[in-house]
């Protein structure tokens, strides 16, 4: 990819998952790498890969969703490598609860952590990127902004990112900063690593998804990095779905031979 050589990233919620695999992806292609995250030791553990394959990063800890702290580690980003060009938010929350069920506590963490610590973020960014002549926001959103998955706060949280992505993208044009999203299917994280050890979901997982795997950290970090890098300097505004085109279609699961075996009349 063009354009990442000596390129300055933040990433948020780069301990583990997705955040992790985008951190390492963004090292490898040249960029330096701010890795951010609540927990000290995820954050050094993803500077350790970064630096054992030959790139350079930052380890730093913050409460997302405190906009005190997040001022803090953006400041010492730029101390560190200059400036801001690159901002990856991947924080997440999923409790597996319905709306009946969920708590007014636990909907308000959610909304917090997945959708509140993306503004923070990236009004600590914004001001950083302007100065440098323009940059790119990935905000990692959801298949669940665009279908349900009995998961009503986050994916309430994930549909407002998405829509808001669209509304800063035009806002910040002008200053050439693009904002775009990227929706991971089903991708085994440690978010999903509850769930998807339990045989019957995993299985159901599998048959929702027609290219018959579940997806990888890395999957999505691909994309991240192509969104990240001057090959999409024309691409705003937009959110790719990764999922093995699990959205793309209705799953009939056991039952699809027996619907594609009947010709249908009028």
């Amino acid at each position: 990819m063009r354009g990442l050589n000596g390129k300055v990233a933040m990433v948020v919620g780069a301990g583990s998952g997705i955040g992790r695999a985008a951190a390492r992806r963004l090292a490898e292609e040249g960029a330096v790498v701010a890795a951010v995250d609540l927990r000290d030791a995820a954050a050094g553990a993803t500077v350790d890969e970064i630096e054992r394959t030959g790139g350079h990063g930052l380890a730093l800890r913050a409460d997302a969703t405190s906009l005190e702290e997040v001022m803090r580690v953006a400041e010492r980003t730029v101390e560190s490598f200059g400036g801001i060009d690159v901002l990856v938010n991947s924080v997440a929350r999923a409790p597996r609860k319905s709306m009946y069920d969920i708590t007014s506590a636990e909907w308000r963490e959610t909304i917090d952590d997945c959708l509140y610590s993306y503004f923070v973020t990236t009004k600590a960014a914004l001001p950083r990127m302007i100065s440098r002549g323009g940059g790119k926001i990935v905000n990692i959103c959801s298949v669940t902004a665009h279908v349900g998955a009995q998961l009503p706060a986050y994916s309430a949280a994930k549909g407002a990112i998405l829509a808001w992505s669209r509304e800063i993208a035009v806002e910040f044009a002008h200053h050439r900063i693009t904002v775009n999203t990227v929706s991971p299917g089903v991708i085994e994280t440690p978010i999903n690593a509850g769930i998807l050890s339990a045989g019957a979901a995993r299985t159901r997982a599998l048959d929702a998804i027609p290219l018959g795997r579940l997806g990888r950290p890395e999957d999505v970090a691909g994309t991240i990095a192509f969104l990240a890098s001057s090959d999409a300097d024309f691409i705003s505004g937009a959110d790719i779905v990764v999922d093995g085109a699990m959205i793309a279609h209705t799953s009939w699961g056991t039952a699809g031979a027996a619907w594609r075996s009947r010709e249908g009349t009028r």
